[in-house]
């Protein structure tokens, strides 16, 4: 199963920002056919990085959606992103397997790491930015040391399914994964070993996320749902319920008291973790959504599509 191929959109033209308003919702609109694969905010919410399947990566203001900087560097198609957490560096993970570690203060690429085999579907730092974990259509995840660019970890799937999702947990002695085979793991990142198979999903997983307060995983997948586990416990706790179509990407807001989702269905939704509801509904979008990122102060969202990029003021 090859699960990255059957959500990357290839397609051609021109990566160009044009903002629309900033009322509830700034849409950046790209006049282009070009998907957004991947975002990430800045750890001050100021600024927000953007990949998309062109090759070209991007910096923008998060308030006025003006473009900051572009990463010129990046020898690949940026398939995921992330930004570290405090602030220094942007990791990027690519179309042919590649990291590419950059500056995030002028973009500078200062390692370029080549260790998976297939494209690489996602892409965290650990929360002491020490490490970088990753997740591949080669079937594998690892665990980087940031400063050496060595791979310390590598996470046999065991099977012909992708690594869809990665996720530390915050004290980054476990590592949270989603595959093809519909499955969310945890491993020991000390020793690499899986732990348990918290559940499952009735299709393919395709993001996972770990709350910074430790408390909830979340799982996203294309039977439309959201799952949110106890990891401490390995228990499903409860089932989130709301797209209609498959789901691409999740992200929690700092504190772990919002979860943002994205679908194929075209919308953004908002949940409380803790009770389960559904917060906002957000609309808009002209084409599925693939890639999403939170601001830390769970204040804002951003999200991409074809040709769009869209901030939202959450509740």
């Amino acid at each position: 199963m090859n699960f990255i191929s059957s959500h990357n959109r290839l397609t051609s033209g021109i990566f160009l920002f044009l903002t629309i308003g900033l009322l509830g919702a700034t849409e950046i609109s790209l006049k282009t056919q070009k998907w957004v694969q991947c975002l990430a905010f800045s750890p001050d919410g100021q600024r927000v990085v953007a990949g998309n399947d062109e090759g070209r990566l991007w910096v923008v203001d998060a308030r006025t959606a003006k473009t900051v900087m572009q990463i010129k560097d990046v020898a690949s198609v940026p398939t995921a992103v992330a930004w570290s957490h405090k602030g220094k560096l942007i990791a990027v993970g690519g179309w042919r397997g590649g990291v590419h570690v950059c500056e995030a203060k002028s973009g500078k690429v200062l390692a370029r790491w080549r260790g998976h085999k297939e494209n690489i579907t996602s892409i965290v730092f650990s929360r002491d930015d020490k490490y970088l974990a990753t997740g591949s259509g080669d079937d594998t995840a690892k665990v980087w040391s940031v400063r050496g660019g060595e791979p310390l970890l590598t996470m046999e799937q065991g099977d012909e399914y992708d690594v869809t999702g990665v996720a530390f947990s915050p004290d980054g002695n476990q590592l949270l994964t989603g595959d093809g085979e519909n499955r969310v793991k945890l491993w020991d990142t000390r020793t690499g070993e899986e732990q348990r198979v918290l559940g499952a999903h009735s299709e393919a997983v395709s993001a996972v996320g770990w709350s910074a307060n430790g408390r909830w995983a979340a799982s996203g997948a294309w039977d439309d749902t959201l799952k949110l586990w106890d990891p401490a416990k390995g228990e499903l706790v409860r089932t989130l319920r709301g797209h209609t179509d498959d789901i691409t990407a999740l992200a929690f807001s700092a504190k772990g008291e919002r979860l943002i989702s994205a679908s194929d269905d075209r919308t953004v939704c908002v949940w409380n973790p803790g009770t389960g509801k559904l917060l906002q509904i957000f609309k808009g979008h002209t084409g599925p959504v693939i890639s999403l990122a939170i601001s830390p102060n769970g204040e804002r969202a951003v999200s991409g599509s074809r040709g769009e990029l869209k901030f939202w003021d959450l509740k």
